[in-house]
């Protein structure tokens, strides 16, 4: 599963500065990490990941003077990502998780690096975009829970895609019951054999 957006796939931060001196040493902190600008840029690993408020701190020192000056770099998220979120098996007769899949029941999120490889961490967490999703033969199709997703924000447009298809997209600001109940035609979302795609992409 993926974000299928690529503004939401960008895990990494990067902040410039223009016109820096050569003898000026330039450093981004937070809290107790710190990194050191290289040609006027730094980039801070996964610095992206982050829901709400963070401050930096940027901090000037000239080498050959002493001399200090620092400034605020404040950065906010509006967190509109899901907060929750699981798939529902469907079958044939009463379907439920059962095989278990790299020692995990089938249906678990296994969470996905920005080169599409697992981390080793499960379970969905709201600043993880990417997840492998294993499920047996017997599960035909998977469809939404409407009451078992949350979301930060109360309204927002939606769009569903499977293997690269748009299986459904809102036309005006709902709310995850809403979506559920608008795409309900739709789902549950059949499920071919070997691989499939699903993207849920949301938007303000």
């Amino acid at each position: 599963m993926e974000s299928g957006i690529e503004a939401y796939e960008a895990r990494d931060l990067t902040v410039s500065l223009k016109k820096v001196p050569e003898d000026v040493l330039a450093v981004l902190k937070y809290h107790d990490q710190e990194w050191n600008f290289e040609n006027g840029t730094v980039t801070v690993k996964d610095g992206a990941l982050f829901t709400g408020t963070r401050m930096y701190t940027i901090y000037l020192e000239n080498r050959a003077t002493g001399e200090k000056e620092s400034y605020y770099l404040k950065l906010q998220k509006k967190p509109t990502r899901l907060t929750k979120y699981s798939f529902l098996p469907v079958g044939t007769g009463n379907v439920e998780y059962t095989e278990i899949f790299q020692g995990q029941l089938e249906g678990t999120f296994f969470q996905l690096d920005a080169g599409g490889k697992e981390t080793g961490e499960i379970g969905f967490t709201p600043l993880i975009t990417d997840y492998n999703v294993y499920l047996s033969g017997a599960i035909e199709a998977v469809t939404f829970d409407k009451y078992s997703v949350a979301t930060a924000a109360s309204s927002y447009a939606m769009r569903l895609k499977v293997n690269g298809e748009i299986l459904y997209e809102s036309e005006y600001s709902t709310n995850w019951a809403g979506f559920v109940a608008q795409a309900e035609e739709e789902l549950p979302i059949s499920l071919k054999e070997g691989i499939n795609n699903i993207s849920l992409e949301i938007f303000d």
